[in-house]
């Protein structure tokens, strides 16, 4: 039925929902807050939560708290989400992890329609975070505290199961708020909220369960389409001569004006022995085999060495990651995905 339905000639929405979402209730009342659960996302420590379950107290470290753009975002863990995760880790499926409430700083009442630029960018923002596509599902709680509408849709959700790599950390004991901040900022922005859109979803998939050779074409596009937009669109250089420069140009302007280094990383062993039979950059490398799974003209070579498709997904997958959260203005640690031999808490600092 989904399937049938992302056939229908109306359907031009890029977007992590599996059907247009839809506001059952009155979408049109004032309402004081959209309150929500978030399913499979991961870990993340914050301030002390006190509270009574079943009779059992509980104290934990749960809460986040963000001020963005006018909006205040709360997002809470549940109580043994800990627990949760490493079950549905193991053993695969689909848990509520979090409680989501957002409203306005200054307490005024809102319609449905004012928040779902918000809405939309929780989505993302977290999902970008986790490595994965992560779903909330929302309802607008009317100042009396009934329910005024409720969200129904069929997001995506990716089980923990799948191997993702998450791109943020909360082992150092660093806020989640550092980076998820940012790119909720950009996506309020209307100019940006269609790129960084596209941008996050492209990652997500370049990061999924798809094939290598698809998880690379898919990287390296999206690298492509954000070239295009910050050199044309954003410095208002002249299209035809950003054209003309070629894909391998437009990879390296992207990663040499956020100091991110070209130089094949010695983690990545056959992908770095590729570059140096003819003293290439990782630009270089990469674009040639982007070229390869297009235009090949020795459709065999590709396959000759074991690990090299592989090597060159990790490296551009993390070059997007890098790419979307400098065009976000963030700065600070990050996880080098591409490093699958790093500890699990280990980071970088992002290099521009």
């Amino acid at each position: 039925m989904v399937e049938a339905y992302h056939r229908k000639s109306s359907w031009d929405k890029a977007t992590a929902w599996l059907a247009e979402r839809t506001l059952t209730g009155d979408a049109a009342a004032p309402i004081k807050l959209v309150s929500g659960s978030l399913v499979n996302f991961i870990e993340a420590n914050g301030s002390p939560l006190k509270g009574a379950i079943e009779g059992v107290e509980w104290d934990w470290l749960g809460r986040n708290r963000w001020v963005v753009e006018g909006w205040e975002i709360i997002l809470d863990a549940h109580p043994g989400a800990g627990s949760t995760l490493r079950r549905i880790r193991d053993n695969g499926g689909y848990s509520r992890t979090h409680a989501l409430r957002i409203s306005t700083v200054d307490g005024a009442q809102f319609m449905a329609v004012d928040a779902e630029a918000a809405m939309e960018a929780i989505h993302l923002a977290l999902g970008f975070l986790a490595g994965r596509f992560t779903a909330p599902q929302f309802e607008g709680i009317r100042a009396n505290g009934e329910r005024a509408w409720q969200e129904w849709a069929t997001p995506k959700v990716d089980q923990l199961t799948h191997g993702h790599q998450e791109l943020w950390s909360g082992h150092r004991g660093q806020s989640i708020e550092l980076m998820a901040a940012p790119l909720i900022k950009a996506f309020l922005n209307a100019a940006r909220r269609p790129t960084l859109a596209f941008l996050i979803q492209a990652h997500l998939g370049a990061n999924g369960s798809a094939l290598l050779e698809q998880r690379l074409l898919l990287a390296f596009a999206a690298i492509e389409h954000l070239a295009w937009i910050r050199l044309v669109h954003e410095q208002g250089k002249n299209p035809q001569k950003i054209d003309s420069k070629g894909a391998e140009w437009r990879i390296r302007r992207m990663l040499t004006d956020f100091q991110i280094p070209t130089t094949p990383p010695a983690h990545l062993p056959t992908l770095k022995a590729y570059a140096a039979t003819t003293n290439m950059d990782s630009a270089k490398a990469v674009t040639e085999l982007r070229h390869a799974l297009t235009h090949p003209k020795d459709p065999h070579a590709l396959y000759a060495q074991v690990g090299l498709l592989r090597e060159a997904w990790l490296l551009t997958s993390h070059w997007l990651s890098l790419l979307i959260l400098a065009w976000v203005d963030y700065r600070g640690e990050v996880i080098d995905t591409s490093d699958l031999n790093r500890w699990g808490s280990d980071t970088i600092t992002t290099p521009w």
